[in-house]
């Protein structure tokens, strides 16, 4: 194998130790079958010198070389035995951490390619072959992030990341002014967010005047426990979102009251009927609905929206 080709496959600081190196093409994959010379090793339980080969074991090892195809090293990774303690163990991998299938180059080339903030860990998947949570792990663990100084009003809020991670929702800590997020954080929970705002400097705490956010507790309770000074505002998303469910919740509960004879034009039935047919009446405002004569087609019957609100509060009554 030339050195061309050792460098064209970013191995080049493995060049002395490369005994072993072809390629191939399988389904559009390249597969880089690796194996490096053998080296002096010593039992790591006994520290005895004396052991002999037991097999290889191939292990697949993503090595994102380029963007435009998958690649994969397929390292001849060598096990050994002791002859005197019997521990069976493994050469030194230089291409990638230990029980991890991902090379360290394909690491630093994801966080040399995250280093614009254009670009996103779904795009990074993407261009280097590997899974979104993946590209997250690697962020996590190598880059710390300084978070922005607390504005005078923030946002809190989650967003849901996965149902496999350690925690389904992240924390969002957001400048509700400046536009700018301040910081993410990996999880919602109180214990975390109270531990998290305890390293904050007080006198930046105090300088926060309003905190805005939806109504789950924890979030009020780190609130008055880290930020006593801060005023509480909820979201008015969150606020409109809450009022809707509960007309929401009103008008099916004073629907079902009238369920019994749903399939026959009786007068239960048309209140029934007009509680499903026009659910829209709840959530617009009134100017915004049709100011002519509305067609009850199970009536056969033209009315006007102020008759249907009249008609639904008072069923609302009973």
């Amino acid at each position: 194998m030339t050195y061309d080709t050792i460098n064209i496959l970013h191995l080049e600081r493995f060049r002395d130790k490369i005994q072993l190196l072809e390629t191939r093409l399988d389904k559009g994959t390249l597969i880089i079958e690796l194996r490096f010379h053998k080296q002096e090793i010593i039992c790591p339980v006994c520290h005895n010198m004396h052991i002999k080969f037991h097999s290889y074991q191939y292990k697949k090892i993503i090595h994102s070389i380029s963007t435009h195809q998958k690649s994969i090293i397929r390292f001849h990774h060598r096990k050994y035995q002791c002859k005197q303690c019997h521990k069976i163990f493994y050469e030194h991998n230089p291409i990638s951490d230990i029980y991890e299938n991902i090379s360290l180059y394909t690491k630093t080339s994801i966080l040399n390619y995250l280093k614009d903030y254009n670009h996103t860990f779904t795009s990074a998947a993407i261009h280097y072959y590997v899974s979104i949570q993946t590209v997250i792990n690697i962020f996590d663990r190598y880059v710390e992030a300084k978070r922005r100084k607390l504005p005078i009003v923030i946002n809190i809020d989650e967003v849901f990341i996965s149902r496999t991670h350690a925690y389904k929702y992240a924390c969002v800590l957001f400048d509700f002014k400046g536009r700018k997020m301040i910081d993410l954080l990996p999880t919602r929970h109180k214990h975390y967010l109270i531990k998290y705002f305890s390293r904050i400097p007080k006198s930046e705490l105090d300088q926060v005047e309003v905190v805005v956010m939806d109504m789950w507790t924890s979030y009020k309770e780190v609130v008055h426990l880290c930020m006593p000074k801060a005023k509480i505002a909820v979201d008015s998303f969150h606020l409109i979102r809450t009022l809707n469910e509960i007309i929401k919740r009103i008008r099916i509960d004073t629907m079902n009251k009238y369920k019994q004879h749903k399939s026959a034009p009786v007068h239960d039935d048309m209140y029934y009927y007009m509680l499903k047919k026009f659910h829209y009446f709840f959530l617009k405002n009134y100017e915004d609905i049709y100011d002519g004569k509305i067609h009850i087609r199970k009536m056969q019957a033209y009315w006007h929206k102020s008759i249907y609100f009249t008609t639904f509060f008072q069923l609302m009554m009973i």
